[in-house]
């Protein structure tokens, strides 16, 4: 439904899907109720995401002469992520995180967030190669996101460490990015497949990163 006004334009947006499949992701109900006004000077959206039945998704957008965002995910499943990814990279598990941000405008914000993963990670099909993510909390507190060895796995039980911080002190569309990967004998491959397509490499991939 969409509403003019002389010096406005508001929308709402509701669907639903019963039984909804993506690749092995099933649920048996995805649905989003939104909302969006628009003013000479000023913006507002709000959203919710649900699925099957339980509040995964929540956005609540302010934008007029100052910026006021407030969002969480709950559980979020990371697949519903694929339909917006190349076919041959796929996400699984789940995350949870909040996040806000208020100031004058986008760039001088400040921003805080917290996000985890849960049982979750990525697949890159071409290579057979797969990263787990561990499940500690990153933080984002006054717009400085810290990697305090922060452990991705591949196939192997040894991790990829991830050491260093993300800046958004000074622009938060040009962050400041200083980070640092280590790890010993790292497998991103471990792969007996046969080769089909050309979509697989046979064999193991290790890698030291320091």
């Amino acid at each position: 439904m969409v509403n003019l006004y002389p010096d406005s334009l508001g929308a709402r947006l509701r669907s639903g899907i019963k039984t909804f499949h993506l690749g092995d992701y099933r649920a048996d109900t995805l649905s989003f109720d939104g909302n969006f006004a628009m003013a000479k000077n000023r913006r507002d959206a709000d959203g919710i995401l649900m699925v099957d039945s339980i509040v995964k998704l929540k956005v609540d957008a302010r934008l007029a002469d100052s910026v006021n965002v407030m969002a969480r995910i709950d559980e979020f499943p990371l697949p519903l992520v694929n339909t917006f990814l190349p076919s041959n990279i796929n996400l699984w598990g789940n995350t949870t995180g909040r996040l806000t941000m208020l100031g004058k405008d986008f760039d001088n914000a400040k921003v805080n967030a917290h996000l985890a993963m849960h049982e979750a990670g990525v697949i890159y099909d071409d290579l057979d190669a797969q990263l787990k993510f561990c499940e500690d909390t990153l933080r984002l507190i006054n717009n400085r996101l810290a990697f305090n060895n922060y452990k991705i796995f591949g196939a192997n039980a040894n991790p990829i460490n991830l050491r260093g911080e993300v800046d958004l002190s000074k622009q938060v569309s040009n962050p400041g990015i200083t980070l640092n990967l280590t790890g010993d004998r790292v497998r991103l491959i471990d792969n007996n497949k046969l080769r089909l397509r050309d979509q697989y490499i046979t064999g193991r991939l290790l890698i030291s990163p320091n």
